[in-house]
């Protein structure tokens, strides 16, 4: 007697996303800096870091093909073939669905609810590491709480309480910011620098980072002018991670926000939730835009002509609003040399930001937390 033969299970096996270590959030409290001495860095990175550490995911196919009829009787479930032999039964396995692009900032989730450079599954879509929803902000993966004191920033680099939100932590009213540039949080910002309207916060000290500048005022970043003021809208400085309100582009070409609907620069078109030529360029998966708009998407960057995810640990930095610096998500830094977002502020790690280390410790001249 024939016995029908089990169907092959084809398996799906979701790639491992790499998460950043050693985060503190408690590295402000009580934290000393250095004299805010510094020199503007002129960066010496291109506009468009490449990393090796991002790239979307995605799974394996599996199609099943075939044509053919069977004719004659059946019975006790198994089937004959013309010559009276006994044939196979049909495998009840699913095969495998190649899923369409997943697990950058603005696509779908990977299987697993997976997302890339520790990213968050919200509602079936990835929001980047360090964008926000709902009172929550994304680390590793995760939505965590946000806003309260040494607990990430939330959505626009606010935090409750009048706290200041300095490399994407919050910092308690009354407390050192970090360094003596920076100065004592008061009202939601900084004493030093980075209120609204004020000169932006230096982020590459010494010459020896990329980190670009930033504010620590709520829903601010820097204009051309380097001086904090409101971000996001049509004509308003990109905010940090290269976002924009409503469906707007980020054009890197300018550093300005086009509004969903208007046109980009450099003859690329119209914008359209997020990307531009009419939505054909600049969002994530898609090629580069021409002209030096690039990638127009939050949390995105052009990696060999592509828009992959920035800002997140071992993805590429992710470009700010002056020239040669780069910003990364909260606990991270751009490394020079390595064009990554490297963990940042803790013994023998490079500076944070504006030259902040954890607590008792100091930026010294090479941009090591010593």
């Amino acid at each position: 007697m024939g016995l029908a033969r089990p169907g092959l299970v084809v398996a799906f096996i979701a790639a491992a996303f790499a998460s950043a270590c050693g985060l503190n959030f408690d590295k402000y409290q009580g934290g000393s800096g250095s004299d805010g001495s510094v020199e503007d860095s002129s960066g010496g990175m291109t506009d468009s870091p490449t990393g090796d550490g991002t790239g979307s995911s995605s799974g394996s196919s599996g199609s099943s093909s075939g044509s053919g009829s069977s004719s004659g009787s059946s019975s006790g479930g198994s089937s004959s073939g013309p010559d009276g032999s006994p044939v196979d039964a049909p495998s009840d396995t699913k095969q495998d669905v190649a899923p369409g692009p997943c697990g950058q900032p603005g696509e779908a989730c990977c299987t697993g609810n997976m997302c890339s450079g520790g990213g968050c599954c919200n509602a079936g879509t990835c929001i980047a590491r360090g964008q926000g929803t709902g009172g929550s902000t994304c680390v590793d993966g995760m939505l965590v709480t946000c806003g309260g004191p040494g607990q990430p920033c939330c959505e626009g680099a606010s935090c409750s309480g009048k706290r200041c939100c300095v490399d994407g932590t919050c910092i308690m009213s009354g407390s050192s910011c970090g360094t003596a540039q920076l100065g004592t949080c008061g009202n939601s910002t900084c004493s030093g620098c980075g209120a609204d309207m004020a000169t932006c916060c230096q982020g590459a000290m010494n010459g020896m980072s990329w980190s670009g500048n930033f504010c620590t005022a709520p829903n601010d970043a820097c204009n051309s002018m380097n001086k904090c003021a409101a971000c996001g809208g049509p004509g308003q400085p990109c905010c940090d991670g290269s976002g924009c309100n409503a469906g707007g582009c980020c054009d890197r070409s300018t550093r300005t926000c086009v509004g969903n609907g208007m046109m980009c620069s450099g003859g690329t078109g119209a914008c359209k939730n997020g990307a531009c030529g009419g939505g054909t360029c600049g969002g994530p998966g898609m090629p580069c835009c021409a002209n030096n708009v690039e990638c127009t998407a939050p949390y995105t960057s052009c990696q060999s002509n592509t828009c992959s995810g920035c800002g997140g640990p071992n993805e590429p930095c992710c470009v700010a609003n002056n020239v040669g610096g780069y910003w990364c998500s909260v606990g991270l830094a751009c490394q020079p040399g390595m064009e990554t977002c490297t963990p940042c502020g803790g013994g023998n790690q490079i500076c944070c930001a504006g030259g902040v280390c954890n607590g008792g410790m100091t930026c010294d001249a090479t941009n090591q937390c010593m």
